[in-house]
């Protein structure tokens, strides 16, 4: 049942029972782990004070800071170097999903107009740079981050340039890791790079200390989200978790939650660290949306699928694929016209007749009123019709049903419109069997420009569909069970927290918990 990943979602709202119960730490100095993504320097001026207020609130107990870099965190780990890690939101999912951390609360920053829990990317260029504007525009340029590994300074960049259809690990002319994110802006400042990814609200405080002036810079990708104060490039997403590693038991875990929560914004640990206080740990799910979508690390190890490649790449292969055989086509139909010339042409018949006949795409032909006037052996394969039960038809024998009136109304419109159209068909084989094909259409014009006829290319991509259902399923849904996870979980209780909402209308949760699951799991296992 779904009994238990709705336990673990909601047991770290309720915060009785936050996290399962792991070996105590048996020393009372207890080593606070704090990423350091702009210095270690500056990492200990704004830090330290955490480190005395919770030695305050938890004595005897006491905590020391321990600044790292991206690099250093996974060692600091796996030595049992620190107990407790603050981090970005990024890194820490990429170390939840193998269990190295396990968040209990969420930062809140002390925003210009009140407390933010959320941030972004921001990309700037020298404000002269009239020339770039987009993430496409970086083609072959440098860019400084403060490392290709870290989320605001690059992965969330990297994320908004793949929706505009720019790889930017390809397109890049020079990526220059600068460590911090001050190095990173310093570095575009000296000339030295020609754009500079950060995360967002650090120009704003460089400004407010007088190190950088705003007017020499510009932002590339600009974004406005209602509220968010700083200047971005990015979506938001939600900001820097405070994490527990195993061997801190639950008692300790609850203990210094508590101590966060209770975190006033006046308090010296907060004002030095610039920020609000802590909240209950928040929803990731957009962070692992993002890493699946990009196939970052906990996902990288999922299969590349052609249907993937498709999806990022898909409208380019298509356009190359299709130009080319449509020149070869335009030539073989010229060639049908000027019959009398057969003799001087027939090299480039015979060339545009075997591209025809041995393409890997479905080709169809129709004259302007949909009439199929012709279609090749790779079509004939795709449909299940024999090419004598095709010629004279409608394209529209093959529809499935599954989409309506509207869709075609809006595909005419376009073909008429523009010449072309790219999508996917849901068609009906001769068997009646379903499935889908990504099709392009364009128009075929004669020496007056003129459409005379339309040329579809066509493959069948139902495996493509299925394997992405299946990553869906993965990502979703227990591997063990075959249930919905607290992913789905949080996603679903967000849209009726959302729906209840706008509809003014109150939402009941339902908690039942399962008794004596622990000792059987413990005891036998996931078999039992």
């Amino acid at each position: 049942m779904t009994r238990l990943p709705v336990a673990g979602w909601l047991l770290a709202l309720a915060l009785a029972l936050i996290l399962p119960a792991g070996g105590a730490v048996a020393d009372d100095v207890l080593r606070l782990g704090v990423l350091s993504y702009r210095s270690k320097e500056v990492t200990v001026g704004e830090w330290t004070a955490h480190a005395d207020y919770l030695s305050k609130r938890l004595a005897p107990r006491r905590f020391t800071l321990v600044p790292l870099t991206l690099r250093e965190v996974p060692d600091a780990i796996t030595r049992r170097e620190i107990d407790f890690l603050v981090t970005n939101t990024g890194h820490y999912v990429e170390l939840e999903a193998t269990g190295s951390v396990t968040r209990f609360a969420t930062m809140r920053v002390a925003g210009p107009k009140g407390p933010e829990d959320r941030f972004g990317g921001t990309a700037f260029t020298l404000a002269e740079r009239t020339d770039i504007k987009r993430y496409a525009d970086l083609a072959g340029l440098r860019v400084s981050t403060p490392s290709k590994l870290g989320f605001g300074g690059w992965q969330v960049h990297q994320r908004e340039a793949i929706r505009q259809k720019v790889d930017l690990d390809k397109t890049l002319g020079r990526v220059v890791e600068t460590v911090s994110q001050d190095a990173a802006i310093l570095k575009l400042l000296a000339g030295e790079v020609d754009a500079a990814f950060v995360r967002s609200d650090l120009i704003e405080a460089m400004a407010a200390a007088g190190r950088v002036d705003l007017a020499r810079l510009r932002v590339l990708n600009a974004t406005e989200i209602p509220g968010y104060p700083y200047l971005l490039s990015t979506r938001l997403y939600p900001h820097w978790p405070f994490a527990r590693l195993p061997h801190v038991d639950e008692q300790l875990t609850r203990d210094v939650l508590i101590a966060l929560l209770q975190l006033q914004a006046n308090d010296p640990a907060a004002r030095a660290a610039g920020i609000h206080g802590w909240t209950v740990g928040h929803n990731y799910q957009p962070v692992h949306d993002m890493f699946l979508e990009l196939r970052l690390p906990p996902y990288d190890k999922l299969p590349v699928t052609i249907g993937d490649i498709m999806e990022r790449y898909g409208s380019t292969i298509v356009g190359a694929t299709g130009a080319a055989i449509l020149v070869l086509l335009t030539a073989l139909w010229f060639s049908w016209r000027s019959q009398r010339e057969l003799q001087r042409n027939q090299d480039r018949l015979r060339l545009a007749a075997g591209v025809f006949d041995h393409a890997q795409e479905g080709i169809l032909i129709t004259d302007m009123r949909g009439t199929i006037v012709d279609a090749n052996e790779t079509f004939q394969q795709l449909t299940g019709y024999p090419r004598d039960e095709i010629i004279g038809r409608n394209p529209n024998m093959l529809a499935s049903g599954k989409q309506d009136t509207a869709f075609y109304k809006a595909l005419w419109q376009e073909l008429t419109a523009t010449g072309s159209w790219r999508g996917e068909l849901w068609n009906r084989r001769k068997d009646g069997s379903h499935y889908v094909q990504r099709t392009s259409i364009s128009a075929v014009r004669d020496a007056d420009g003129q459409a005379t006829h339309y040329i579809g290319l066509s493959y069948d991509v139902t495996a493509l569909r299925e394997s992405q259902d299946q990553l869906e399923h993965m990502a979703y849904y227990d591997a063990l069970t075959g249930l919905p996870n607290r992913r789905l979980l949080a996603d679903r209780l967000q849209q009726a927290i959302s729906q209840a909402a706008r509809t003014e209308r109150l939402l009941a949760i339902c908690y039942l918990d399962l008794d004596g699951f622990k000792p059987i799991n413990d005891n036998w296992g996931h078999a039992a």
